[in-house]
């Protein structure tokens, strides 16, 4: 009970005619073609949730890995405890063989959890977006902002604003069920590119309808 939908933003490579073979062979692969690159991650993202058939969204970027119990442990504890948004720990890899060896019983019940607040989510973005699941309903009213300035901070903008306004707060599993790849060309290696981006979201962001003001600089202190 489940779908795969694959949004390819433009992709150079061979990407596309493997999902179109899977597409063939399995009837809940789908594949979205936008017709030409984005440029941004926010317009993939939206263009697969508005897609999706099912109550419940997940996120995994071209470069992730997700461990095999990964769904499995989300979705029991969602669907046993009426929680709404849940998200892991990752751990960065260089190449695949760095993962070949995770075991995939590695969880026997539920590993530790720790709760996501948003004023704890203000000091610092503590959920990786490939780590995600969330109910699709909430992530129709709260889309990804899709202007280019928040270009990397876009999933940083959506889970403060669904903290803020749709839940009270989430669940994080301490251990990692994301493998995160460190590429050379990733924006969030850049910690002058990320603080810029951080100021000039901190700096337009609003609670209640009122922008931070100095505490702006205190969230920057903790970043």
């Amino acid at each position: 009970d489940w779908e795969l939908i694959v949004v390819d933003d433009g992709s150079t490579d061979g990407s596309l005619a493997l999902v179109e073979n899977y597409v063939r062979d399995d009837s809940r692969v789908r594949l979205i073609r936008l017709e030409h690159n984005a440029g941004r991650p926010a317009v993939p993202r939206n263009t697969g949730v508005r897609a999706a058939r099912g109550r419940y969204v997940a996120f995994l970027d071209a470069d992730d890995l997700w461990h095999p119990q990964k769904l499995e442990l989300q979705m029991d504890l969602m669907r046993n405890q009426d929680i709404r948004f849940t998200s892991t720990a990752t751990r960065w890899f260089r190449n695949d063989t760095e993962v070949a060896d995770v075991p995939t019983d590695a969880f026997k019940g539920f590993p530790a959890i720790q709760k996501v607040t948003h004023s704890r989510l203000l000091c610092k973005n503590i959920i990786p977006t490939s780590s995600v699941v969330v109910e699709r309903e909430i992530l129709m009213r709260r889309p990804f902002i899709e202007d280019p300035r928040y270009k990397a901070i876009e999933d940083y903008h959506c889970w403060l604003t669904i903290h803020q306004q749709e839940i009270g707060h989430s669940c994080k599993f301490s251990s990692p069920l994301v493998f995160y790849r460190l590429a050379g060309s990733s924006i969030s290696k850049s910690k002058v590119a990320m603080f810029r981006k951080n100021y000039m979201l901190y700096s337009e962001y609003r609670i209640g309808g009122e922008r931070l003001g100095l505490r702006k600089y205190f969230y920057l202190g903790t970043y």
